[in-house]
C-alpha cells in the first residue's frame, strides 16, 4: 500500500508542477513528447539550470 501512495503522490506532483492535464495533443506520440518536455522544463526550473546545453 505504501508504494501505491508514493506513486499517487508522484503523479499529483507531476500534474501540479507541469500542467500536463492542459495538453491538447490528440496522438499518443505527441502526448508523450509534450509530457517529456514539460517534465524537463519543470526539472530545469527547479534545479536552477538555465536550460539544455
Amino acid at each position: 500500500m505504501v508504494g501505491r501512495f508514493a506513486l499517487e503522490e508522484y503523479h499529483r506532483g507531476l500534474k501540479q508542477a507541469t500542467n500536463v492535464e492542459w495538453c491538447q495533443c490528440l496522438k499518443a506520440v505527441a502526448q508523450r513528447g509534450h509530457i517529456g518536455l514539460a517534465v524537463r522544463r519543470s526539472w530545469w526550473s527547479s534545479s536552477g539550470a538555465s536550460g539544455p546545453v
